[in-house]
């Protein structure tokens, strides 16, 4: 298709096949634009592309135990919960960190759990657990904290809070670095290249913490009313 001209820029469609443009709009009911767009986009397959459009969650929700560590991390916060030990969700700074610790924090409390949720504060503090957050997650006194779209590379900070006496369990969806924290429960479906849950926000990996800890304290469906909130934080970090 030959570009035209749109606020003095030059945009130019993505070459595709025009039989394949029509069998996806014939099966969606899309103008050939859309299923352009689609086709663009990688998903080729009419049927494909019906279940994109109308997504189902028994069908397209991934069992949370298949992120690495999760169990584990599932494990330690439902223990949390029934001995009503003192625990502090700690998130990002932007909407999918305020989503996932809200989120986190609320389904917690739904199964029983003394719970509180913080973020920094980006310009006092920085990302993630730095040394500023860490006092102040110190003056809290949580016997564990929990982080949400962050610490996959805090390894020195988590080290620092278990100095301290403090539990910690991550769970993020960032890339891993060289500082993925030792010795504590880490769920990151990153952390699997072949995770089907690799494309998640940090909300929807907070979700799936939601239901596990609700498994293990046979209450499994309780992240069935948060997931407004893991939208939120999938639509801000425009991710799957």
């Amino acid at each position: 298709m030959e570009g035209c001209r749109v606020t003095n820029a030059r945009w130019r469609m993505f070459d595709t096949d025009d039989s394949l443009v029509a069998a996806v709009a014939g099966a969606t009911g899309l103008s050939a634009i859309a299923a352009g767009v689609l086709i663009a986009r990688g998903i080729r397959d009419p049927a494909e592309a019906l279940r994109f459009l109308e997504p189902a969650l028994q069908r397209d929700w991934h069992d949370p135990s298949l992120i690495p560590g999760m169990n584990d991390a599932a494990r330690r916060v439902a223990r949390a919960v029934t001995d009503q030990e003192n625990v502090v969700v700690f998130g990002d700074f932007d909407l999918d960190g305020i989503s996932s610790a809200a989120l986190a924090c609320l389904g917690l409390r739904e199964l029983g759990g003394h719970v509180t949720a913080t973020v920094p504060n980006r310009f006092r503090e920085g990302y993630g657990l730095t040394d500023a957050s860490i006092e102040r997650l110190q003056r809290m006194r949580p016997d564990l904290v929990i982080t949400v779209d962050c610490g996959i590379s805090a390894g020195g900070s988590v080290e620092k809070l278990r100095a301290i006496g403090i539990d910690v369990v991550v769970t993020d969806h960032h890339e891993p670095s060289d500082a993925v924290p030792q010795g504590i429960p880490v769920a990151n479906p990153k952390l699997d290249p072949t995770c089907v849950s690799g494309g998640l926000a940090g909300a929807g990996i907070a979700l799936k913490l939601i239901q596990s800890v609700g498994r293990e304290l046979a209450r499994p469906d309780v992240w069935r009313e948060l997931t407004d909130l893991a939208t939120l934080g999938t639509i801000a970090d425009i991710v799957p």
